[in-house]
Formats: structure tokens, sequence, C-alpha cells
């Protein structure tokens, strides 16, 4: 936490050289297979080294980052847009103008593509949505509705409300005991998610070592939830 916090300050204080130290020495902490993490951090990453300047550096970085998320999120995400942005603001960078005209065709046509995306994604959202009357009180299938919508208004990138989601998805986990602890996990960390998607990361922090300790007591010991779990209190 300290870590990211001091890598935050350099970056308002523009003192971007040791922002740079800061991010790689977080990128070094965090396991291969914390996607999200990774990918948060080498996109900071890039823009201190845009601050300096480096356009080659940014672009390596903001390309990590690129294709991190694209390992978990839709290719119309807004945190895969604005990467994109960011490449082809380190093409522009260094000159290399046809390559950031391909970027921004790219760009173009996942923005193009995601309009037929978002009747589809519309529709389910109500489904979903008229789930949630149909199913109320503490039931596995309320459980499973909220989750759900949960996951699709954060990729929407609605954070405020997937963490409402999240923390009622929680309650009824506890509520119902289900034997499914790598589903408790997986909450524990959107919600995690979500709150630090929002800045507050103060609550982010908290939230992070109550996930790891949790994950601890219900999880294997090599079960990778439990390193997921870990990295986030880098963060």
């Amino acid at each position: 936490e300290l870590e990211i916090t001091l890598a935050r300050i350099a970056m308002d204080q523009q003192q971007y050289e040791l922002a740079v130290q800061r991010y790689e020495a977080i990128l070094k902490s965090l396991p291969d297979s914390a996607n999200g993490n990774r990918a948060l951090i080498a996109s900071n990453l890039g823009v201190a080294y845009a601050g300096l300047g480096e356009w080659t550096a940014a672009e390596t970085s903001f390309r990590e980052a690129l294709e991190r998320y694209r390992d978990y999120l839709p290719s119309d995400h807004p945190l895969i847009l604005k990467n994109l942005r960011n490449v082809q603001s380190a093409l522009q960078g260094q000159g290399k103008s046809a390559e950031a005209r391909k970027i921004k065709s790219e760009i173009q046509r996942l923005k193009k593509g995601s309009k037929s995306a978002e009747s589809n994604v519309a529709e389910k959202e109500n489904r979903l949505r008229r789930r949630l009357q149909q199913h109320n009180g503490a039931t596995a299938s309320r459980l499973d509705a909220v989750k759900d919508l949960a996951s699709l208004v954060q990729a929407q990138g609605n954070y405020a409300e997937a963490e409402a989601l999240y923390q009622e998805a929680i309650a009824l986990y506890q509520q119902l005991e289900p034997d499914r602890p790598e589903l408790e996990i997986e909450l524990r960390i959107n919600h995690w998610f979500t709150v630090s998607q929002q800045k507050r990361y103060d609550d982010a922090c908290t939230l992070a070592e109550q996930t790891f300790l949790r994950a601890q007591e219900v999880l294997p010991e090599k079960h990778g939830y439990l390193s997921i779990a870990a990295s986030n209190m880098a963060i």
C-alpha cells in the first residue's frame, strides 16, 4: 500500500522519474497471474514514462496493460479503448504516424461494433433486473442474479452500482452459507476492484487485507485466488 501511495504522490507532483521507479518496483512484486493489477500498474507506468517524454518505454507499458486487459475484458471495454488511445499517443510521440493511424482505425472499428453489442447488453441487463424483481429474499437464485448483474455493470464501468451489488451478493452468500468458497473469494476480489476503481484507496486496502485473510481460511494453500488476493494488497 505504501509503494502505490508514494507513486501516486510522485505523479501528482510531476516527479515522473520517481514515479517510474515506484511503479516498476510494484510490478516486480506482483505475480504474473495478477492480470488486472499488472494492467493497472503498467498503464500508470506508461503515463509516467510519457511525462518524461520516453515514448518508446511508454508504448511498451501501454501495450502490456492493453494485452492484460484483453485477457478478461470485452474488446470494446472503456479500459481497452483508453489504453489503445494511450498506445496511439505513444506512437505519435515517436513520430510513427502510420502506426498511430492504424490504432486510431482500430479504436473507431471497436466503437462502431460496440453499438450493436450495446443493445444485446441492454437486453441482458433488463433480463437480470427482472430476475431480481422475481426473486426476493435470501435465495440462491437471487444470489446468482445479483452476481451476474454486478459483473455486467462492472464491465460497463459502473463501479458504484457494481460495488453495491457485490456487497449484496456477499451478504447473501453469508446468509445462505453455500459450500462454494471460490465464489465467496471471487465476490470479494471483485468488490475490492470496484472500490479501487473509484479511487477510494484506504477502503480498497482494508478490503484487500480482509479478502486475503478470508481466502487463507477457506481455500487450499496453492489456490490461484490466494495469489491474486495477496497481490491486491500491494495496489
